[in-house]
């Protein structure tokens, strides 16, 4: 929608997401499987269960460039430092916006999503200072307004403000 970039593309287990996704023309391609992306990326949005992303992280160490940016969109942050590949440490940025819903899958997808909302960012002493001005310059695009925090008091503060009320409000359910 915002034109930030030449081609998109997009990868999900679910080949019926990666056809809605290109016939809707958000993305240019997807794929189903790593192995079937012979490009090299400018810039990868990690949008997985936080689980899943050792995974993820072994899977794109070859699609990467010495400027590439990685980012995350998960709500932990502390724990990617143990997991994280040397490979990808400089080229990697955590992230979190503050913003979504209950629902799930493309066809609940809002263009808007990220418009006037918090966008935090938490560099650590690896990150790249050109990569974060880009981050940054791309937040800004998006029309979020970002934060910088470190993870740790990211995961402090998002702890108190979101995990324990999701989590009492599970706990309290029946």
């Amino acid at each position: 929608q915002n034109k930030l970039s030449e081609k998109i593309f997009a990868l999900d287990f679910d080949s019926e997401t990666i056809d809605l996704a290109k016939n809707d023309n958000v993305i240019d391609d997807g794929a189903n499987n790593f192995s079937l992306f012979e490009e090299k990326f400018d810039l990868i949005i990690i949008a997985t269960p936080p689980s899943s992303y050792e995974e993820v992280f072994s899977e794109i160490e070859n699609l990467i460039t010495a400027n590439s940016i990685i980012i995350d969109l998960g709500s932990l942050k502390s724990f990617i430092a143990d997991i994280l590949p040397d490979k990808l440490q400089s080229n990697f940025i955590a992230c979190h916006p503050i913003a979504g819903s209950e629902k799930s899958g493309f066809e609940n997808s809002q263009p808007d999503l990220f418009t006037n909302k918090k966008f935090i960012i938490c560099p650590d002493k690896k990150t790249n200072p050109d990569s974060l001005k880009k981050l940054e310059d791309l937040v800004k695009i998006l029309g979020c307004n970002s934060e910088i925090l470190t993870p740790k008091k990211h995961d402090e503060i998002y702890a108190l403000v979101s995990h324990l009320p999701q989590f009492i409000s599970f706990l309290t359910k029946e």
